[in-house]
This record gives structure tokens, sequence and C-alpha cells, in this order.
């Protein structure tokens, strides 16, 4: 069963700047997701699912842990807030885990039994962060 496709997200979204928090989110995350009924072998199967956890990773060696997607309306809202300490090129990862049940249903009965948790495998997006300097002016 193919899973939502998951789309990472950053504030500020074009580059980030060393020593200021990033705050990260995924947009479009329902919080149930389900297939079917699907027919196998004489049975009508449901699945349903919901995310439990997003497992961040930020390439520079950090990483965090949330129990919610997040959203970009401010670093609160985020599903995680990391801060930059070097410039680069940072490939940034999330593996989000659901859990869920699947129900078969057929012949006059139906059974329900838990499904989880079931890992995502991890997406991946680039993420540059620049520095910022004052520089004095000569009048």
């Amino acid at each position: 069963m193919p899973l939502p496709k998951l789309t990472l997200r950053f504030d500020p979204s074009t580059e980030g700047l060393t020593q200021l928090p990033t705050w990260f989110w995924v947009p479009n995350m329902d919080t149930n997701f389900e297939v079917g009924p699907v027919g196998v072998d004489g049975y009508a199967v449901t699945v349903s699912l919901h995310p439990v956890s997003y497992h961040w990773t930020f390439g520079d060696g950090a990483s965090a842990n949330s129990t919610k997607p997040g959203s970009g309306a401010n670093a609160e809202a985020a599903s995680v807030v990391h801060t930059y300490h070097e410039t680069g090129t940072y490939r940034v990862g999330l593996t989000v885990s659901w859990a869920g049940s699947y129900t078969f249903t057929g012949n006059g009965a139906a059974q329900t039994t838990s499904l989880g948790p079931v890992q995502q495998a991890e997406v991946y997006r680039n993420y540059v962060v620049q520095q910022v300097r004052s520089v004095p002016l000569n009048p």
C-alpha cells in the first residue's frame, strides 16, 4: 500500500542562516490515511493508518523527533526547529512512523488487527545555509 508522499518544508525556505533557527514541517499530512476496501481472496481488506512520529536528520550530525507534522506559521507551530552553526549544503532527512489497523471482512465475519509501527522510507532534501556578516562602513 503506498503511503502519502512526504514533502519537506523549511523556513527560511530558500537558504538558512548560521546561528539563526530554521523550522521544519511536513505540509498536507492528514492525521488519518485509509485505503480500501480492496478485494483479497474473497475478503475485503481495509487499512487505516495515522502518523505517530517524525524523525528528522539535519545533515550536520544532529537529529530530532516529533509527534506532530507541524506547520510553517511560526517556530512554535513547526514539527522541529534546528540551528546550523556552519555554512554548507545539508541533506535534511525525514522518516515517518505509522500505526493503525487492517480489517478483513467477508463470509459474514470481520476481524481487525493492529498494525505498526511501520516506518516510511526516509526522504531527503538539500538545504543551503549561508553566513551573514556585518561590515563597518568607513565615512
